[in-house]
């Protein structure tokens, strides 16, 4: 998450990884991982967008898997760039454990809020999570969930009849948009 990904660790977690504990927290901007110690990894179930602010970014992290493909024989880690254009290349990525992402170029996705702290201050390179696509069963109950997010936690709720049917809008929110 750090050396490929370009998140930072946050100083709040630090003293876990100095006492042998690993549950840390990455940040990317104001956005943030909680990655917890466990006997077993926990593979988000659906895609994580992760967005930086130029290519050059993202030809960095290619460059970074590259180099790093042999450490990484044996577990599920891999990428692949899903469109080479200068305007809006993407790399899907699998982590080791098997969560996948989406990696972007947006120069406008870090938040104006700032950052969330990392340790000696620096930024990291990953400007914000941008997206999050959750894979639920069929018998999900949409509407409720919906239902939470509208009136619990205030974000725009859109449902649709097609293959992703329902859409929350927490971006509406993020104050880029200067809207709270």
């Amino acid at each position: 998450y750090n050396e490929i990904l370009g998140l930072e660790y946050d100083p709040r977690k630090a003293d876990n990884i100095e006492k042998g504990k690993n549950t840390i927290w990455m940040n990317a901007g104001i956005t943030q991982f909680h990655l917890p110690e466990a006997d077993k990894a926990q593979v988000f179930n659906g895609i994580i967008e992760l967005s930086y602010p130029d290519m050059t970014n993202l030809q960095e992290i290619a460059s970074k898997f590259d180099a790093n493909l042999e450490a990484l024989n044996g577990s599920k880690c891999s990428y692949k760039w899903i469109d080479s254009s200068d305007v809006s290349s993407t790399i899907v990525c699998t982590d080791p454990w098997g969560s996948i992402f989406t990696l972007k170029v947006d120069s406008g996705a870090r938040d104006l809020r700032g950052n969330q702290p990392t340790i000696n201050d620096k930024v990291s390179i990953a400007s914000a999570i941008t997206d999050i696509t959750v894979f639920v069963d069929d018998h999900v109950d949409l509407d409720g969930i919906g239902r939470f997010y509208s009136e619990i936690m205030g974000c725009p709720v859109v449902m649709e009849q097609q293959v992703n049917p329902l859409s929350i809008l927490a971006a509406e929110t993020n104050a880029n948009t200067n809207k709270k």
